[in-house]
């Protein structure tokens, strides 16, 4: 974003530097007149672009300005605070275009949704909702605290796909050194020893023949398939058409599908008790849960719900919410208490899922290690095994 490094002047003299996106020299000295500063000097500057691009800054930014506000700090200072003392250089430069704009006459949440995809629809929507209500801290604290367990997640997930992807890097290595090398280099010598060759030598000699013919179509496919995949996610019926596949699969459906549901159901909680109204927050809490296939099921329950039916008989009618989830949030509309009843959905869930992740990586790790054993005995078993015969009737 074009911008200028600057030197000013404070009313008392003091000497202040920085940076500020400008389109001009006349827009600068006009921003710095509102902090009732005097331009001295300005060069052009390039500026970092305004975005967040990870759930850890989007929740330093909801921490921090959770923190000054509840402290009792206006917002404007709490801005530019944050501009001052932000390590990250892209946190600085939202926090003082988010300052400016608010200083202007816009509010926050409208300056957050101008911000493009840093801040999705269901953050500006609770942030929004947190000044109707003039409870924004409160809000701010309620997103920070959905940013934390959805960081817990991705961690959790990261840590049983790390060892998973070493084990499979290994195994994929050694797989091409003894298939694409060894192999063939002992293949004449072991057909040269006479005899009939075990199965699994044959099957061996076999597999490295192949690879060795087709082993450049092979990669040529799977090159393919990888640079075709973000493509294809694009297009809304094929990702759609992906995301049900995957929620047939065993073990990895139930787990995706217990993902989408904690997110569904707590940010739908947030949003329903913050006040937005119903409709809304169920197309937002349906984009937050982050699976095209529960995302159109709230769509069409978001259909009936317009029509006149409850939440949960409108929900009832889609397979992905078991009967004890329909029961519990019509016990909620009952009651009066849809939030918590949404929020003990979300509960029960995200205990699901870390059980779940878990048991996986208990499983994980000893089923790679001896797949990885299989391998190499197979391959050993195979090249040592008519070597050791030929020794033997030599004798």
């Amino acid at each position: 974003m074009p911008g200028y490094r600057y030197r000013a002047l404070e009313r008392d003299g003091t000497l202040r530097l920085g940076r500020l996106p400008a389109t001009d020299l006349a827009d600068l000295e006009r921003q710095l007149a509102r902090r009732a500063l005097t331009l001295l000097r300005a060069r052009r500057d390039l500026l970092p672009a305004a975005r967040v691009g990870n759930r850890r800054e989007r929740l330093a930014f909801t921490f921090h300005l959770e923190q000054m506000l509840a402290a009792g700090l206006p917002l404007l200072e709490a801005l530019a605070d944050l501009r001052e003392q932000a390590e990250s250089p892209h946190l600085a430069a939202l926090a003082g275009q988010l300052h400016d704009r608010i200083e202007g006459g816009s509010t926050l949440s409208a300056a957050l949704a101008e911000q493009g995809s840093s801040f999705d629809a269901t953050y500006v929507a609770l942030i929004r909702a947190g000044e109707h209500s003039g409870n924004l801290p409160e809000m701010l604290a309620r997103l920070g605290a959905m940013l934390r367990w959805q960081d817990e997640v991705a961690a959790h997930t990261r840590t049983l796909l790390l060892y998973p992807a070493i084990v499979a890097v290994a195994v994929g290595g050694a797989s091409a050194f003894l298939v694409g090398y060894l192999v063939p280099q002992m293949a004449d010598f072991l057909r040269d020893l006479g005899g009939r060759l075990p199965w699994s030598t044959r099957a061996l000699i076999a597999l490295s023949d192949w690879l060795g013919a087709h082993g450049l179509a092979l990669l040529g496919a799977l090159a393919a398939a990888a640079l075709s995949l973000p493509l294809a996610s694009r297009h809304a019926g094929l990702r759609q058409i992906w995301e049900a596949l995957r929620l047939r699969l065993p073990w990895y459906g139930p787990l995706l599908h217990g993902l989408a549901m904690a997110r569904f159901a707590q940010c739908l909680a947030t949003l329903y008790r913050a006040g937005v109204p119903i409709l809304s927050a169920l197309d937002l809490a349906g984009a937050a849960a982050g699976n095209p296939t529960l995302g159109a099921a709230l769509q069409r329950g978001g259909e009936r719900l317009a029509a006149g039916q409850g939440l949960a008989d409108s929900l009832g009618g889609e397979r992905l919410f078991p009967p004890w989830v329909v029961r519990l949030l019509r016990l909620g509309e009952q009651t009066g208490q849809l939030d918590q009843a949404l929020s003990h959905v979300a509960e029960w869930y995200r205990r699901r899922v870390g059980a779940t992740i878990e048991r996986a990586q208990a499983l994980i790790a000893p089923a790679l290690t001896v797949l990885l054993g299989g391998l190499l005995c197979w391959v050993m078993l195979a090249v040592l095994g008519p070597i050791f015969d030929a020794v033997g009737s030599m004798r």
